[in-house]
């Protein structure tokens, strides 16, 4: 599988009426803020997934208090994105995979 990730772009603000630019199907994403790796994850909806890092009203995260959303949410005028589509559901697996070897460089680990 060929590696095509989407250049760096600022994480919106749907308060500001921005929109994310992501895969609405299979792939993978990280965050960033500055040169410090945030997290990253997997998706079969990658756009979908992204917004379950906003709770609710601005993303689609509900449930229990969350460190990810609240971190997401404290930095969010500074977040940057990066997503890259996949093939398939597998291929989407096999790139996470790769990132998670790599997981102790993240604030927000696998």
């Amino acid at each position: 599988m060929t590696e095509n990730w989407s250049e760096w772009r600022r994480f919106p603000d749907p308060r500001k009426l921005e929109s994310l630019t992501a895969p609405i199907g299979y792939g993978c994403f990280e965050l960033r803020l500055g040169e410090r790796k945030v997290l990253f994850g997997w998706g079969n909806h990658v756009a979908e997934r992204m917004t379950s890092l906003l709770r609710r009203p601005l993303g689609v995260g509900a449930g229990n208090y969350n460190k990810k959303w609240v971190y997401v949410s404290e930095y969010l005028d500074s977040i940057e994105y990066r997503a890259i589509a996949c093939a398939t559901q597998d291929d989407a697996k096999k790139l996470q995979e790769g990132l998670k070897r790599n997981s102790e460089e993240y604030i927000f680990p696998a």
